[in-house]
């Protein structure tokens, strides 16, 4: 820091719900690492002095001129070389799952993508089977929205998760291994885990392999949890395990109860050992009575035959249940230009073999 002056800011009024500012232009400030506050209850867009539009500090002269026209509360998260804006009134966080098959048709599997984030305003959109190149999709999402998107890091360990995210989220990888992520979403606010994974097929592996990777991925997830203190942890992604399979309920692989009352406590006891519990809400897709049942459709000759399969999932910590919102979850069918079913059943022809899966969570409630 060169000149002294700059690095005072007034503290004011905190925001519970942070979001990205929508302004014009980036201020970027090189200072040490804090977190400040400020006040200010406009909404509009912000058009920033012409002397900020540049890499370098706030100057004494003008924390006035731009500070005082702000009147609700704005937090500007400053870390060493940048300096993010984000702003109150967020309620939710959207989060979109899709297995796209390969991206049978790529053309398609991108332009219904950007889509979907703006149909749904999504923040973060994790892709299963994704093959091509995440920084053509957000550069392509980017001309399609007036938010801006970046790649999920990906530092080799897994290539079966791809994802992106709105920019102004603090994500980073914890833990990767070959069919699973995981990450923390950091904010001043909470702290978020996302467990993400692409489990074994079953036309590839045996039950038993599938449980001892769902095991795995429980056991890991339990250790990031004790590394950053919290039980704040959703999963997301393709099982490749039906919500009411012993791979998914057993309390030595997933422990994914369907019911809400009984996972309020969130551990139990088995043969004087502690399992600890997921609340799956996903359960819910099965009182659909039209089609899509849930997201994937398999046809067999076999004596059991489920026909439609709940392999794409969203499991959640009870810690989180009161911040899960149970009416956003959706399986999404079509878009304003995309039909992404045939004849009742996913259009892999021209799409993907799996639907798309949206849910929310409430940011006011994610302790």
């Amino acid at each position: 820091m060169t000149d002294d002056t700059s690095c005072f800011l007034p503290n004011t009024v905190e925001s519970r719900y942070p979001v990205k500012f929508k302004y014009n232009s980036v201020i970027l400030c090189y200072v040490m690492r804090t977190t400040l506050l400020y006040s200010n209850s406009s909404d509009t867009r912000l058009t920033v002095p012409n002397s900020l539009q540049y890499p370098g500090y706030i100057p004494a002269n003008l924390q006035n001129q731009l500070f005082l026209s702000f009147n609700s509360a704005i937090i500007l998260s400053i870390d060493v070389g940048y300096c993010d804006v984000v702003t109150q009134g967020r309620d939710y966080l959207n989060i979109l799952f899709w297995n796209t098959y390969n991206n049978a048709n790529k053309y398609n599997i991108n332009n219904c993508i950007s889509e979907l984030i703006s149909d749904k305003s999504c923040d973060l959109i994790i892709l299963a089977e994704y093959n091509d190149e995440v920084s053509m999709l957000c550069q392509l999402v980017n001309k399609q929205s007036d938010e801006g998107y970046h790649p999920i890091p990906n530092y080799g360990g897994c290539a079966r998760i791809k994802g992106l995210i709105k920019e102004g989220f603090a994500l980073e990888i914890i833990c990767e291994q070959a069919r699973y992520q995981i990450a923390k979403i950091e904010t001043v606010y909470f702290r978020l885990l996302i467990a993400m994974i692409h489990n074994v097929s079953k036309l590839r592996a045996s039950d038993d392999m599938q449980e001892e990777n769902l095991r795995c991925f429980h056991n890991d997830i339990r250790i990031e949890e004790s590394k950053y203190n919290t039980s704040n942890t959703l999963i997301i992604g393709d099982l490749n395990v039906n919500p009411f399979e012993k791979s998914c309920v057993s309390a030595s692989t997933l422990h994914a109860i369907p019911f809400l009352q009984e996972v309020r406590r969130p551990t139990r006891i088995v043969q004087k050992r502690e399992y600890h519990k997921f609340y799956n809400p996903t359960w819910k897709l099965y009182s659909n009575r039209e089609t899509p049942y849930t997201t994937y459709f398999y046809d067999n000759s076999d004596m059991v035959n489920y026909y439609w399969n709940a392999f794409d999932q969203v499991i959640i910590r009870p810690q989180l249940a009161d911040a899960f919102d149970d009416d956003s979850l959706e399986i999404i069918s079509d878009t304003r230009n995309h039909k992404l079913m045939q004849n009742n059943r996913p259009d892999k022809t021209n799409y993907s073999d799996h639907l798309p899966l949206f849910f929310s969570l409430k940011e006011d409630k994610i302790k």
